[in-house]
């Protein structure tokens, strides 16, 4: 199995209608297509940069706000991933369907609910005599708000039933839902294992601190944002300790 397959797969990854729960874009406004253009910062021996184009990706977004179709292309791999997303009865996203330019197989997400609220969600897919697993569940409070969710990775020779490497991630969110705090588990390779805090301004987040196995802090990011004239932004700065990093930005087209 190819690196680059390894890694894309692993950034896929996480009845009744009592509530109105639909895929929440962010988004404000009536949106059709969004093209995101995502471009890495490198700097050379005299410590001018230079903006190289690492991917741009498309997506469009039904009358719901909901995105129904995604088109990735890798420019330093000419690879392309289309997904598309098919919604249940209750407008809640029930199924991904991931089919990857580079491989012949197509890679479904099942989103699993109890009742109103998302469980847990499942993929599954076999190449090269491996099994690649990702399971993601979720957990929540008595009043129904999201508090924690996990996603587990597995990689499984199917000759003997061994797990390659397996990894698990830990979010922790707070009394409003949102995302304070990552933990990245790694049972192959413990020295991976990595911390990260979440910082917020109003709804955009500005800071990330990354700690290692060893609780000491050996990164921090800051964003900055540009917005438009509706209030959604069109551009993050990402600065990695106070350096500039990468620029990703929004072509975002309205109904």
């Amino acid at each position: 199995m190819s690196k680059l397959l390894i890694f894309i797969i692993s950034l896929l990854l996480m009845s009744c209608c009592d509530k109105n729960e639909i895929s929440d874009s962010g988004l404000k406004g009536n949106v059709k297509m969004m093209t995101e253009y995502n471009v890495v910062v490198k700097y050379d021996s005299l410590n001018n940069l230079t903006l190289d184009t690492l991917s741009t990706i498309k997506r469009l977004y039904n009358d719901r706000n909901q995105i129904i179709q995604r088109n990735q292309v890798y420019t330093f791999s000419d690879e392309t991933i289309d997904i598309t997303y098919e919604y249940n009865r209750c407008n809640r996203l029930k199924k991904e369907r991931v089919k990857m330019s580079f491989d012949s197989v197509t890679v479904d997400v099942d989103y699993i609910y109890k009742g109103s609220l998302l469980d847990k969600t499942i993929s599954e897919s076999s190449r090269d005599s491996i099994t690649f697993k990702q399971i993601g569940l979720n957990y929540y409070s008595s009043d129904e708000r999201l508090t924690k969710s996990t996603t587990s990775q597995l990689f499984i020779n199917q000759k003997d039933g061994d797990t390659i490497k397996n990894s698990l991630q830990i979010d922790i969110y707070n009394e409003n839902e949102t995302l304070t705090k990552s933990e990245f588990k790694y049972q192959e390779n413990p020295s991976k294992n990595s911390r990260y805090n979440y910082f917020y301004e109003i709804d955009n987040l500005i800071k990330t601190q990354q700690y290692n196995r060893n609780d000491s802090l050996i990164s921090t990011t800051n964003f900055e944002y540009k917005n438009d004239s509706i209030g959604n932004w069109i551009e993050k700065k990402v600065f990695e300790n106070n350096k500039l990093t990468s620029i990703q930005t929004w072509k975002i087209e309205y109904k």
